[in-house]
């Protein structure tokens, strides 16, 4: 199997990492230009802190949209250390990659990009290859839909306007239309327990 990673691109992954302080896992949109990734990180984030003493990461890529969600909401989904113990795989090069993914990038962060809310990471590509056994499956609106909700929902708690909140939060009720069209009924149950934790991030401000 070949990886193809087309430039100027936003792809969605799964970075992985072991900074300072602990494991990283949580998805993130990237962008290859050459042989250089770059990701935007937003300085509001737990993230933010995260990568900023990391010097080394993994872009894993799956097209498992339970992986997103469950990653970019582990608090709100009970999401613990022994079950990223399970989730997660070390190679023999002590690589850190999502056990069940179709490939990975490792990449070297090289520069960092500061503006006033965000920064963009850019990392050189040090290695770009399939997982050894990959997955493969047609391609499906279920997954781009559940994926597209879940980054509308991170996007409610962090930003300022409230118009802005609620906007985003009728996009969701608008892909949950196509989701329960397209998905399996595990799937839809999985979109319905996220808009419930979005509302209650609405009612609390």
């Amino acid at each position: 199997m070949i990886l193809h990673v087309k430039d100027n691109i936003l792809y969605e992954s799964i970075l992985t990492a072991r900074c300072k302080n602990g494991l990283v896992a949580t998805p993130v949109g990237f962008i290859k230009r050459g042989n250089i990734i770059e990701v935007k990180v937003y300085k509001n984030t737990a993230l933010y802190e995260a990568l900023r003493e990391c010097s080394t990461v993994v872009l894993n890529f799956t097209h498992d949209p339970r992986t997103f969600i469950l990653l970019a909401f582990k608090r709100e989904f009970g999401i613990d250390e022994h079950y990223l113990h399970e989730l997660l795989h070390k190679d023999e090069g002590g690589i850190l990659r999502l056990r069940d993914c179709v490939g990975y990038v490792v990449a070297h962060k090289m520069s960092v990009d500061e503006h006033d809310n965000y920064i963009i990471n850019k990392y050189k590509i040090e290695e770009l290859k399939p997982c050894t056994s990959p997955t493969v499956e047609p391609f499906t609106r279920c997954y781009s839909q559940l994926i597209e909700a879940a980054i509308y929902a991170s996007k409610v708690k962090f930003v300022d306007s409230e118009r802005k909140k609620l906007y985003m939060f009728l996009i969701m009720n608008f892909l949950s239309e196509i989701v329960n069209k397209t998905c399996s009924s595990e799937y839809a149950r999985l979109l319905e327990e996220l808009k419930v934790i979005t509302q209650r991030w609405l009612r609390e401000e």
